[in-house]
């Protein structure tokens, strides 16, 4: 079967120009979603949340450079070439596709 995008979303990447506080960013990152793509992605989010959860996933949340627990989650995957590109990540099938 082709790959199935759950949505799609053009990402670009720009340098910070505007650095303030103690710890400004390099760069930025923008994502741009039409509603209709939203609507998939905030799908895809809880679809993703759902599977994490039955299966135990999990992905590290640090406190520090160093230090770091595993909690139940996800990622998600994005292309770039150069500082443009796209999250599409493949769609979840769910109980009820089954």
């Amino acid at each position: 079967m082709p790959f199935q995008a759950a949505f799609k979303s053009k990402v670009r990447i720009f340098d910070n120009t505007k650095k303030e506080g103690d710890r400004p960013a390099d760069q930025k990152i923008v994502a741009d979603f039409t509603v209709t793509e939203a609507m998939k992605a905030a799908q895809w989010l809880v679809d993703s949340a759902k599977k994490a959860q039955a299966e135990g996933t999990t992905v590290r949340v640090y406190s520090d450079q160093n230090n770091f627990e595993e909690v139940s989650g996800f990622s998600m995957w994005g292309s770039l070439w150069g500082n443009r590109g796209n999250f599409s990540p493949p769609a979840i099938e769910t109980e009820e596709e089954l």
